[in-house]
């Protein structure tokens, strides 16, 4: 175990460049990609002023290669045009039931053909309780990632008059999800591989802190819980996709 304290990463808090997963997380994976770092770029569709957006798509990004240099020694994601601007595209949101149909990876699997999009959505077409999704899709037979998508609901949040989470700790924890990661635990879990969220006497703490816990808080104030920066459960399980 190594303390160190970088971008993305506590101080106070000691974190490992192994792969670090408790038999009661052994089902807490989604998959991985083969080829990193994964492109990404900021949908311009929902919305005309990006500026605001691209600040927090940079902290969250900053926030996992600040993870993956430590731990693998390069980024894990390329989010910046060449002149470290963040990356926008005007692509529109494809159809979650028709996303698998599609393979944003080479033939070789060297190269991203597209990124995987960010989109804010005015026209949340799911449950209106759900903050973000992320959805990702693997190579038939394989747990290798070759499409994905974040979507943010605008409609229920972040809107004037609406709940205000903390922006930069849901992306960071929808690219969790993005790069492989589960929650660490899920309300009413039956699974000897996933824990409940619900058994909070047994549940340890670095779950609870985790940006992969399920929930975030919005206060009476306004404000929304922040939690972003990656804690010691965060970083052990990623190591176990790409280390």
């Amino acid at each position: 175990m190594l303390l160190l304290a970088g971008c993305g990463l506590p101080s106070n808090v000691k974190l490992t460049t192994q792969c670090v997963v408790g038999q009661d997380q052994a089902k807490t994976f989604l998959g991985k990609w083969e080829l990193t770092p994964v492109k990404m770029a900021l949908g311009q569709d929902a919305v005309t002023d990006v500026s605001q957006d691209k600040a927090v798509v940079d902290a969250a990004m900053k926030i996992w290669n600040g993870y993956s240099n430590y731990a693998l020694g390069k980024d894990i994601i390329d989010y910046q045009n060449a002149d470290g601007s963040v990356r926008v595209d005007g692509v529109s949101p494809v159809a979650r039931l028709t996303l698998c149909s599609y393979n944003i990876l080479s033939e070789d699997k060297n190269s991203f053909l597209q990124p995987v999009m960010i989109h804010k959505r005015a026209d949340w077409p799911y449950d209106s309780g759900i903050i973000a999704l992320t959805t990702s899709c693997p190579v038939r037979g394989t747990p290798n990632f070759k499409v994905s998508m974040i979507e943010i609901n605008v409609r229920d949040f972040f809107a004037d008059g609406k709940p205000q989470p903390d922006a930069t700790s849901i992306l960071v924890h929808e690219v969790g999800h993005m790069l492989g990661l589960g929650h660490t635990c899920e309300s009413g879990s039956k699974d000897t591989g996933i824990p409940d969220c619900n058994k909070t006497s047994s549940l340890p703490l670095s779950y609870r802190r985790a940006v992969m816990f399920p929930e975030f808080a919005v206060y009476q104030s306004g404000s929304g819980e922040v939690r972003s920066k990656l804690n010691s459960n965060d970083v052990g399980r990623a190591n176990c996709l790409y280390k």
